[in-house]
């Protein structure tokens, strides 16, 4: 049997996730975007916190009796790039392109850590930069370009855009196309 809630769920980046799934209907996408886009939860110097601001877990210390607390309030450039990529692909040009420089801006600014501060994008200070994992190989980005270059990237009107150079996080994975 499974226990009743006794206290509302936080809302958490989590729940904008399915934006990076590719055949995410368009009116969901949209829909989701906007609770991604309220600087009162999520649209913050350096998005998306993994826990809404407005939310009562929202915390950015280190630990809390004892445990640490680093997915209650902190960015993750993993979260911030699925987020883009459904941003991208339902046309948000300028937020997308956005939330691209905040982030490289940060990495270059603080170098790769696991987490940055939403607020104004400092990475803990007790923690050196990564060293090694999956993005130890990632080389800062010499521009942003527009992510309605990105090739392939669908816009709400249903047209695409051309792709005119490396989209900020292209160097992170696949392309939003190759998954159609």
């Amino acid at each position: 049997m499974t226990p009743a809630i006794s206290s509302p769920i936080p809302i958490t980046v989590a729940a904008l996730s399915p934006l990076a799934l590719p055949d995410l209907p368009e009116g969901i996408g949209h829909r989701l975007a906007a609770y991604l886009f309220d600087e009162r939860r999520f649209w913050t110097a350096l998005p998306a916190p993994s826990v809404a601001l407005d939310e009562p877990s929202f915390s950015l210390r280190e630990h809390f009796d004892g445990l640490r607390r680093y997915w209650r309030g902190p960015t993750w450039i993993n979260s911030a790039w699925l987020l883009w990529r459904g941003i991208v692909r339902l046309g948000y040009e300028e937020e997308a392109a956005m939330l691209a420089r905040a982030i490289t801006e940060t990495v270059s600014r603080e170098g790769l850590r696991e987490f940055y501060d939403p607020h104004d994008g400092r990475g803990p200070a007790q923690f050196d930069p990564v060293d090694g994992g999956p993005l130890a190989n990632v080389k800062p980005l010499d521009r942003v370009t527009s992510p309605a270059s990105h090739s392939g990237s669908a816009r709400s009107d249903g047209a695409r855009g051309n792709d005119d150079g490396a989209s900020a996080f292209a160097s992170l994975g696949p392309s939003v196309t190759e998954h159609r």
